[in-house]
């Protein structure tokens, strides 16, 4: 107790010192070395605490400082100079550890066993007891080891980490020779710090699997959390020429160029990486390293539908450019611009029965009673993880930023504008000279009038002005909404993935409107009227550009569909958003919160797991790979905050159905999928098939890494 409040005091201290700020100087201040020694010693002192009273200091409010970067981290080794702190240092000890002959079927039971022991012993009981009510209630039913493996790979994805290991390692001990368990295992204590656990079983698997690019990966990012990068480069350069685009392999290699120096091919690795998956960490590196990214640096896995919206069908009446074609076209206007104004009122109708019913207005609305009125507390629901939210978020972040589009729509506005400027001095010479022949002839024109042989020279009055008001005038118009059809269009196509339904059913009717007042902005006599007769005509020429019913726009909606099976569950995932469901027999997710959870949001580093419907020519055995040789792989990335991205890769066959999904290209790219108004069919549903396939990587978390096996 004496330590806690010797910590609490330090703690304290600095708290005292900066709440002086802003008010008259303490009459001995505090050296910025005194500062520093006094934190040095609160982190001291934080390290001898126990559990409990950390748990009480954080019930107090009071944040526990934490070490940015590991002290291991923050110099360079001995013998690898030139490296930077990214680089974890070599470990002599930990790599002595690691068998020197390599595995074999008779050797691997008793191999599982003593690792099983070793890892158990590092767990919580907590984690281990319920790793262990999983497991009997699993046996109990008869479930497949392969299936009670998917399970564990499940709580790992879920992360319920130290319960997985446990787990894992129990349907290891019932069949070590199962494969997919025997990579997923490896990964998991890879990720845990037992990388010299984990090494011969990856070994075993690359003399077994040769070119399995998993398990290439894995053992790369094994050797290097052991700082050895002399055997962790030819694993990784093996991933990366069977798949350039692996998100893992590909991240850890730019760590390693940059440390030696080649930023340039640093960020190109990394870009290369982004192309399957986006992680905050990738992002921060870029940003680290100086590197601003482009829209085109991000993919998805979706190919998008050029006009979601439906716009191309709305089509305006002709421009006139005659006399007799200005009486014609002159109603088509009229019946055009009634319709426009018409929908935009329906719309305006949907929106106000749409608003009041808006979650959010109704969340921001009860806490404002509460605040306001001390009424019943607020209760907030947390809307679903939405899968590709982040990299939607960040190109309309890069589209506004580069903005290209908004250029490309103001100059087609400012050349309208620049017409209307030139051709007002034509407009009041056209009325002028029209004033002229009005008093000359008194309007005396048409049937049955004393001066109807005048029509002409008002015909080719109109005639001639029209022509010069109109000529171009129709293309600077189409211009413009074109440019305001593309911008429309690409903004509405990515907020999908960022907006709940209720959201995005209210941004879709504000789009919809702005096209409206688009299509109302311009007609063909902004600048002031002409004059037409139709009596000066005794036949009236057909439009050649008939103007129809106002078209309709598209029902947008999500056609992106996936449902992973992973045994304990479900992760169902749409454009916008992402539903998790945990059930394992009697033990209900109420029964899981005490699963490691303290612990994972902390330790966690990033990784990926892949799920597949079907097996290709390929992948007759072995661990899932990166590379598109499984049909209907699709790839989630996980990190501290749970799942950051997902990825479809693969061409139409067994275990995905679609409707519209193009064969891939170059191997390692996602497969081409349209996102908007295609249909109302499912586009992917995968089910993890009894295969699923973790996938180790360097996360850097300011240089926290899961170390619960060390």
């Amino acid at each position: 107790m004496h330590m806690f409040r010797i910590l609490l005091l330090l703690l304290l201290t600095p708290c005292c010192i900066i709440a002086q700020n802003g008010k008259k100087p303490a009459a001995n201040p505090v050296s910025q070395g005194e500062i520093e020694q006094r934190a040095r010693e609160a982190q001291q002192a934080m390290e001898k605490l126990t559990p409990e009273q950390k748990k009480m200091m954080e019930q107090m409010g009071i944040q526990i400082p934490v070490t940015s970067i590991p002290e291991q981290n923050k110099s360079n080794p001995a013998g690898q100079s030139g490296f930077t702190g990214d680089i974890p240092p070599k470990d002599e000890a930990r790599i002595k550890q690691i068998p020197g002959s390599l595995l074999t079927d008779a050797g691997l039971p008793s191999y599982i066993s003593k690792t099983h022991q070793f890892v158990t012993g590092r767990l919580t009981p907590a984690a281990a007891n319920l790793g262990e009510k999983f497991y009997q209630d699993l046996k109990s039913k008869k479930t497949a080891t392969a299936v009670i493996g998917n399970t564990a790979s499940g709580l790992w994805v879920l992360g319920r980490v130290q319960t997985a290991l446990y787990l894992m390692g129990k349907a290891m001990g019932d069949e070590p020779g199962n494969t997919d368990n025997l990579n997923n295992y490896a990964a998991m204590l890879t990720m845990s710090g037992g990388e010299p656990q984990a090494i011969p079983l990856l070994n075993k698997l690359n003399k077994q699997f040769p070119g399995n690019s998993t398990v290439l990966n894995n053992l790369g990012q094994a050797w290097f959390r052991l700082g050895d990068l002399q055997k962790a480069n030819p694993y990784l350069d093996s991933c990366l020429q069977i798949c350039r685009r692996h998100p893992q392999a590909a991240y850890t290699k730019a760590i390693i160029e940059n440390s030696k120096g080649n930023k340039d091919k640093a960020i190109m690795l990394i870009k290369e990486s982004m192309g399957e998956t986006l992680s905050l960490d990738k992002e921060n590196q870029l940003r680290k390293w100086g590197y601003k990214l482009v829209p085109d640096d991000l993919s998805f896995p979706f190919k998008k539908k050029p006009d979601p919206l439906g716009l191309l069908g709305f089509k305006h009446p002709a421009f006139p450019k005659t006399a007799a074609e200005e009486i014609v076209l002159r109603k088509e206007w009229e019946q055009f611009t009634k319709e426009v104004q018409e929908k935009s009122l329906q719309l305006q109708q949907k929106l106000n029965q749409l608003i009041p019913v808006n979650k959010k207005m109704e969340e921001a609305k009860a806490a404002q009673d509460y605040y306001m009125n001390q009424g019943p507390a607020p209760v907030l629901k947390e809307d679903p993880p939405m899968p590709f939210a982040r990299r939607a978020r960040l190109k309309l972040q890069l589209m506004e930023k580069d903005g290209g589009m908004k250029f490309r729509l103001d100059k087609a506005l400012k050349d309208l504008k620049a017409h209307h400027t030139k051709m007002k001095p034509e407009h009041q010479a056209y009325f002028n000279a029209y004033q002229v022949l009005d008093r000359q002839h008194a309007l005396q024109v048409g049937e049955g009038k004393a001066n109807k042989d005048y029509c002409q020279q008002f015909n080719s009055l109109a005639d001639t002005y029209l022509s010069k008001w109109n000529n171009g005038h129709e293309a600077l118009y189409d211009e413009y909404l074109q440019q305001l059809r593309l911008k429309l269009n690409e903004e509405i196509y990515w907020l999908q993935f960022t907006k709940n339904p209720e959201e995005f059913a209210i941004t879709l009717i504000q789009y919809q409107q702005q096209w409206l007042k688009g299509l109302l902005a311009v007609s063909y006599k902004e600048i002031g009227e002409v004059s037409t007769f139709e009596s000066c005509f005794g036949k009236l020429p057909e439009s050649h550009k008939q103007f129809g019913k106002l078209a309709e726009f598209n029902d947008i909606h999500c056609i992106y569909h996936s449902e992973l099976n992973l045994g304990i569950g479900s992760i169902v995932s749409s454009c916008n958003k992402m539903i998790t469901s945990l059930e394992i027999g009697s033990l209900k997710l109420g029964l899981t919160q005490d699963m490691d959870k303290n612990t994972f949001g902390d330790q966690f580093m990033n990784f990926n797991v892949e799920i597949s419907g079907g097996r290709s020519e390929k992948v007759k055995l072995g661990p899932l790979t990166a590379q598109i040789g499984a049909k209907g792989v699709l790839g989630i990335e996980i990190g501290r905050n749970g799942i950051q991205d997902i990825y479809v890769s693969g061409s139409v066959g067994a275990g995905v159905g679609t409707n519209q999904m193009d064969q891939m290209g170059d191997a390692g790219h996602p497969a081409e999928m349209y996102g908007l108004g295609v249909g109302d069919k499912t586009l992917i549903n995968v089910s993890a098939g009894g295969r699923i396939s973790l996938i180790s990587g360097k996360g850097s978390f300011n240089g926290v890494e899961m170390d619960i096996l060390k």
